[in-house]
């Protein structure tokens, strides 16, 4: 899988979100809302200014995952779902001045769409970043460290992946936790302030190894593609 810019930006969204989430496991509809969120407002000057707009923006994505969590939790359920995370949105970016939110967006006149299809891959890849940013916890993850966590397990979701999702995805994401918290041992063993790619690429094959299940490489190839699902409609929050 080739490194697509505004998928990474949509990506390190993600692991924002499990930071800010800690220990509550997010569902896949909240991670489709969230995405079918700010995926339009994720595009050109926002991707192109990344690295200078990023920590603002990150910050108050984590605190859209803390405030989904608490909401979560107060009411009794194990996951966070669409509702906690649409009540969470709207109280962080009525509370923040921030430019790229959607609301500021179509406030100056930019163009961008209510909500967006998202394809079911990109939800599943925005769960593993979930995921594996609850594993990191407060360890800054650059986007060359959620690159390199796309480009290795994107090419795994065949088509037979994606159908068995639901039945696969508590042990799948219970390992990608286990590669934040370990790519986060080996950046701050190296005294780095962010994880990057390497520590990624360090960490997954212990973890894989440890795992011994058909779903990790080199059982399966990294390279193995096949035609993906249709596009899933956002999940009413």
């Amino acid at each position: 899988m080739q490194s697509d810019p505004t998928a990474t930006v949509m990506g390190h969204a993600c692991v924002a979100l499990g930071q800010g989430s800690g220990a509550v496991r997010v569902s896949r509809a909240a991670v489709q809302l969230f995405c079918a969120h700010y995926q339009p407002a994720i595009q050109g000057d926002l991707v192109g200014r990344w690295e200078s707009v990023a920590v603002q923006v990150l910050e108050r994505l984590r605190a859209v995952g803390r405030l989904a969590a608490q909401d979560a939790v107060l009411q009794g359920k194990t996951a966070i779902g669409p509702e906690e995370t649409r009540r969470a949105v709207d109280a962080v970016e009525a509370n923040q001045d921030c430019e790229f939110c959607p609301p500021r967006l179509r406030a100056r006149g930019v163009p961008i769409a209510m909500e967006a299809a998202i394809p079911l891959e990109e939800v599943v890849l925005g769960q593993i970043c979930v995921a594996f940013g609850q594993g990191t916890g407060a360890v800054r993850v650059s986007r060359e460290a959620v690159a390199a966590l796309r480009e290795r397990y994107g090419p795994l979701l065949t088509a037979d992946i994606l159908r068995q999702w639901e039945m696969l995805a508590v042990q799948v994401l219970e390992r990608m936790r286990a590669i934040g918290r370990l790519a986060a041992h080996h950046a701050t063993r190296r005294a780095q302030v962010a994880l990057g790619g390497e520590d990624v690429l360090r960490a997954a094959p212990t973890v894989e190894a440890a795992s011994a299940t058909p779903l990790c490489p080199p059982q399966v190839p990294l390279a193995k593609a096949e035609p993906r699902e249709p596009a899933l409609t956002l999940v009413a929050g």
